[in-house]
């Protein structure tokens, strides 16, 4: 539940800090199985514009609407 408060309170202080800001993207190894479920049970999808150099390190990039 840590890493899930942590990010809940980042996205929270994003925006108050950034209130015109209307989408937060992070990065994360593909093979974090852990992390990528968490952030999609919190509202975050794969970018479908991800860059092939993202795909070549087998890194996914996620992104959710502010």
């Amino acid at each position: 539940g840590y890493g899930r408060a942590l990010l809940q309170h980042a996205l929270e202080k994003i925006k108050q800090k950034w209130p015109a800001l209307d989408e937060v993207r992070l990065t994360v190894n593909e093979s974090n199985t852990v992390a990528r479920k968490l952030y999609e049970s919190m509202g975050f999808t794969r970018n479908p514009n991800q860059l092939a150099m993202f795909t070549m390190m087998e890194v996914v990039e996620y992104q959710k609407p502010l």
